[in-house]
């Protein structure tokens, strides 16, 4: 789940879309030695790890399953 005010582009990030917009799966490639993205390889391996972490589901908060 992203919250609203996580959805906004920091001014060392080269993105042209939030981190919201990206989605989990442009997060999680972001930390692989796959990823193709030039704007994430330039940021730190905390910032990816932050990341991917505002996709995990909330405590008590269970995901919807893909249809």
């Amino acid at each position: 789940m992203i919250r609203a005010d996580t959805s906004y582009i920091m001014g060392y990030d080269l993105h042209a879309i939030c981190e919201g917009c990206l989605g989990r799966d442009h997060a999680n490639l972001a930390l692989t030695p796959q990823s193709t993205c030039p704007s994430c390889r330039r940021l730190p391996p905390e910032e990816k790890k932050r990341r991917l972490a505002i996709f995990s589901p909330l405590e008590g908060e269970f995901p919807i399953a893909d249809q």
